[in-house]
């Protein structure tokens, strides 16, 4: 395209002619989009979801995007409340002699389930085995541990069981030091404590009525403590 630059400065030639706006020019094609579809169904049943709409150039080049896009929420989604799978049975309480095993459950959501967490069922119904003129007993689970015989120079927490219907082999009771350090004393200007007591001993007879003791041990400058080093008690493993 040319262009005419007209300017007077009292010369004769007081116009002149250059070319400008060297590019090609547009053919005047413009795209065309068809309508936009129908909006899609949420994309969930509940909760937050997208549904969306489309449409399609029908003469290109169109501008734009083919697709759009807006939220849905239907509502909120229901919480299903229920229980889960049992889990496994624990192991019989008892080898003999009728025992019970247990077994948990958990709810979906904490403390909302109707029924109980916990189903319990007997087992090992047979009758304990019967060697000559005594019983073989069953010895009952573990009671929960004591709490720590002292507050300082050491001491020990026991738990016990039972025998039932019958004798049985074994302790009845169990022992675990607990809290092991000095006490700080201030009777005569010394700090001597006594440590934890020790286990307990086997007991003297396999059979019958024995003795077993325990020893605990002096701490400290002198090193004398008030009181036994030696504890002893009468044990009785099984009938002779």
């Amino acid at each position: 395209m040319n262009a005419e630059l007209i300017w007077n400065d009292g010369s004769e030639n007081s116009m002149e002619t250059r070319q400008c706006n060297m590019g090609e020019c547009s053919t005047g094609t413009v795209g065309l989009w068809g309508s936009w579809t129908k909006w899609s169904q949420c994309s969930v049943s509940c909760g937050p979801g997208i549904r969306s709409r489309n449409r399609y150039c029908t003469k290109e080049p169109c501008d734009g995007s083919g697709q759009s896009r807006m939220s849905c929420n239907l509502g909120p989604c229901e919480v299903s409340i229920r229980w889960l799978q049992w889990e496994a049975w624990s192991l019989c309480s008892l080898t003999c002699g009728k025992g019970v095993r247990t077994r948990k459950r958990k709810c979906s959501a904490t403390n909302s389930c109707f029924g109980s967490s916990l189903e319990q069922q007997n087992c090992n119904e047979d009758l304990c085995t019967v060697t000559g003129t005594t019983t073989v007993g069953q010895w009952s689970g573990w009671s929960d541990w004591s709490t720590c015989s002292t507050t300082c120079g050491g001491g020990f927490k026991r738990r016990t069981r039972l025998c039932q219907r019958g004798t049985c082999n074994g302790p009845s009771k169990d022992s675990l030091p607990c809290m092991i350090k000095h006490c700080k004393s201030f009777s005569s200007g010394t700090t001597a404590s006594w440590g934890g007591w020790g286990y307990w001993s086997p007991c003297s007879e396999t059979c019958g009525r024995g003795v077993r003791k325990r020893v605990r041990k002096c701490y400290g400058e002198g090193a004398q403590c008030s009181g036994n080093e030696y504890e002893r008690e009468i044990c009785n493993v099984r009938r002779c």
